[in-house]
């Protein structure tokens, strides 16, 4: 089983260096995309075999679809290295695997052609993945233009001359709107597959290009109408989203405890079961947390991986 990761990182360059010693194998490549907005200097002082740098780098913005374009571009890296590889693993900078990495490869190898990523039909309540992500037009950050677009945009709205919704059915031509999580794990024939999708529907992509959180739905969309649709998984990613705030809770303590009593932890929630080998957040200051976990796993990895 050859693996690809592709990691989105903007900060915790020390921990992003833990990461990367953690998941690379003989069997496996890092392609790594860091926000053009911030140094890649501290980031780039890894030196590792088979961890690749992306560039040129993308300014990204939270919940725009530079995010999109940042896992395009590791996605295209990826799929034009000399190296085949059967999945690719989308995660982020500030995730660490909760159990060894033998245990990750052995398991996509038992699943192969499932896609895992974390998918629901829109609108979904429990999920917060409602229809107005797509109906109301988001302008880009990032552009000097931004704020006088925004402007003119409501000036339009309040005269009538532009109507405060859009419609998404008139560009999905009959495909079913999905949402999800960021982060997934697809077959090499899935990306190819989202990727000349990608190349074929200029009018699909345009129209993503100014919805909000498209990271969480643009690939889903795709994926969920296409003919891998039928073997959908959940993602390979624990998030702690109790306090239901914009952003998960940090990992602390409790988190790594749990960790090891359950070594085949498994989330069940709307996007149903399934197992687990990432959790997130990590940061540059939970480098005690990193301990305990590599000790862990440590003790679980078979001779051969150690």
């Amino acid at each position: 089983m050859k693996i690809a990761y592709l990691i989105t990182a903007y900060d915790n360059p020390a921990h992003l260096h833990r990461l990367l010693r953690a998941i690379v194998t003989p069997n496996s490549a890092a392609y790594v995309h860091v926000d053009a907005k911030f140094d890649s200097a501290p980031f780039e002082r890894v030196r590792l075999p088979r961890v690749h740098f992306v560039k040129p780098r993308i300014a990204v913005y939270w919940g725009e679809f530079t995010m999109v374009e940042a896992i395009l571009r590791l996605l295209e890296s990826a799929l034009g290295a000399a190296q085949r590889f059967d999945y690719f693993v989308l995660i982020s900078g500030t995730d660490y695997p909760i159990r060894p990495i033998a245990e990750l490869e052995a398991f996509l190898t038992a699943n192969a052609g499932t896609q895992f990523i974390n998918l629901v039909k829109m609108p979904d309540e429990d999920t917060s993945k409602p229809l107005a992500r797509l109906r109301y037009y988001k302008v880009l950050s990032g552009n000097p233009l931004a704020l006088p677009l925004k402007i003119a945009r409501r000036a339009l709205i309040r005269a009538g001359l532009l109507s405060a919704q859009r419609s998404y059915e008139a560009v999905l031509l009959g495909r079913e709107p999905y949402a999800g999580s960021t982060w997934w794990a697809l077959t090499r024939e899935a990306c190819e597959y989202v990727l000349d999708f990608i190349a074929r529907e200029a009018a699909f992509v345009r129209f993503y290009r100014n919805t909000w959180f498209p990271d969480e739905g643009m690939i889903h969309t795709i994926i969920g109408n296409s003919p891998f649709a039928g073997r959908v998984r959940r993602n390979l990613t624990y998030t702690d989203w109790t306090a239901r705030g914009a952003h998960p809770a940090p990992i602390g303590p409790g988190h790594i405890r749990r960790f090891i009593e359950d070594p085949a932890l498994v989330s069940d929630d709307r996007y149903g079961p399934g197992e687990v080998f990432f959790a997130r957040k990590f940061s540059d200051q939970t480098a005690q947390l990193v301990e305990q976990l590599d000790v862990h796993i440590a003790q679980r990895a078979p001779e051969k991986t150690r």
